[in-house]
């Protein structure tokens, strides 16, 4: 009587069941009040595809596992075999998955023939009156499983049969949409950058002690735009000059002594050789000295981000510092991420806005495209693709904006459905 009367529960909570998970939570927690099972999986059958939804106790399964893909394997094998009923499924001893004894417990109408199931882990075989029972709400579930699935248009969407007139034509209005020629575009990260900069970088390993220009100031030729720490330097420098001169003191007294002694004249090439490598050292020091004060090697704008940022600084030697452009030579760089790229050629028009005018259009044409995708400071891979401006005047190196590159001649349908097709083919491997 108790089964009955779980039975006829399990019923109303099937026909009240909205939703495929919910009429899966049902299935998979409360058919074990009828049989005693160690796990429930619940799965649906559409288009001779299996798909696992719930599985007993609210354990999240991955589809993509070994577990769920031993399970749709069976699924497939019961649906390809059109076997009808409850069938068992021996433990896997080679992949060791699945309980001692498994059942599939097929979800089957009449006009739509099998729409899901249970699969069920159980500690030994059930019995025959288990199984009837078993049979008997598997038929529920079926028939809610198929409304659900109607209802929610899971079936026959492809069916012109069951479409009102109305929706014929806004089928067939979508696809001669679709259909429409469109040419192929690409939006990307523009900016205005300098034509020819020129680089300016640390001359050795040091702090940054000094930066004595703004951003965007104009310099002149000679003009001193940094100054390296010369502590270190000018230590060395006068380490240096005192062992060359210990040196040479003692070259002088072992030359007078090599004068009586002859074998003081050994000395006196390992002293000559000592004096020849401290000049060095103190040459080196002291051209060091003189590049401490970075000049400008040429006019142009001092180009670089903040002071607080570079100065009393540790920095690398060669690592930048800023860069001196002239105002007057400038170009447009535009960075592609490497997934949207599309044929582009040099001598293409291009549109771009620039961030401070969003509603005047410039106008570029390409000169050079990257040969190869490279890491930007902000983690991205792009193609960068140089322009030449149109009109260049009244434009400010360090502007960003956005460029729109129109390429070749499409279908709608290919526009919009591109990026996910190339998403599908990458998940897919294919």
């Amino acid at each position: 009587m108790n089964k009955i009367a779980a039975l006829l529960e399990i019923q109303k909570l099937a026909r009240d069941a909205q939703t495929e998970n919910e009429l899966g939570f049902v299935a998979v927690n409360k058919t074990n009040k009828i049989t005693a099972y160690q796990q429930g999986v619940f799965w649906t059958y559409v288009d001779n595809v299996a798909t696992i939804l719930s599985v007993s106790g609210n354990v999240v399964l991955d589809n993509d596992g070994p577990y769920a893909q031993w399970v749709k394997d069976k699924i497939n094998n019961y649906a390809k075999n059109k076997t009808n009923g409850i069938e068992y499924i021996a433990y896997d001893n080679q992949q060791m998955l699945g309980g001692k004894c498994n059942y599939i417990i097929p979800f089957t109408t009449k006009a739509e023939g099998l729409v899901g199931g249970l699969f069920i882990e159980c500690d030994k075989e059930i019995g025959e009156d288990n199984k009837e029972l078993l049979a008997e709400i598997s038929e529920h579930y079926a028939q809610s499983l198929a409304l659900i699935q109607l209802r929610h248009g899971n079936r026959s969407i492809l069916s012109l049969g069951r479409l009102t007139r109305y929706k014929k034509y806004a089928l067939i209005f979508g696809i001669l949409l679709m259909l429409c020629p469109v040419r192929l575009s690409i939006t990307a990260p523009a900016e205005i950058v300098a034509k020819s900069p020129i680089v300016i970088a640390a001359p050795y390993d040091g702090i940054l002690d000094d930066i004595s220009v703004n951003p965007g100031d104009a310099v002149t030729k000679e003009t001193i735009l940094a100054t390296m720490d010369k502590t270190q330097i000018q230590s060395q420098k006068d380490t240096a000059e005192q062992a060359m001169r210990t040196a040479q003191v003692s070259l002088s007294r072992t030359g007078i002594e090599s004068i009586r002694n002859s074998d003081k004249k050994t000395d006196l090439m390992r002293l000559r050789s000592e004096i020849k490598i401290k000049r060095i050292e103190l040459n080196y020091a002291s051209k060091l000295l003189k590049k401490a004060d970075i000049i400008a090697p040429s006019d142009g704008i001092a180009i670089f981000s903040d002071i607080s940022s570079l100065q009393n600084k540790p920095i690398k030697m060669g690592e930048r510092i800023m860069m001196i452009a002239n105002p007057s030579e400038s170009e447009l760089l535009i960075r592609v991420p490497a997934h949207a790229l599309l044929p582009v050629h040099t001598g293409d028009e291009t549109k771009f806005f620039l961030n401070v005018r969003p509603f005047n259009g410039m106008a570029a044409t390409i000169t050079a495209i990257g040969y190869q995708a490279s890491v930007d400071d902000d983690g991205l891979l792009t193609y960068k693709i140089r322009a030449a401006m149109h009109d260049s005047n009244d434009v400010r190196i360090g502007w960003q904006g956005t460029a729109k590159i129109q390429t070749d001649w499409s279908i709608l349908g290919y526009s919009l459905l591109r990026r996910p097709l190339i998403a599908l083919r990458n998940m897919l491997g294919i």
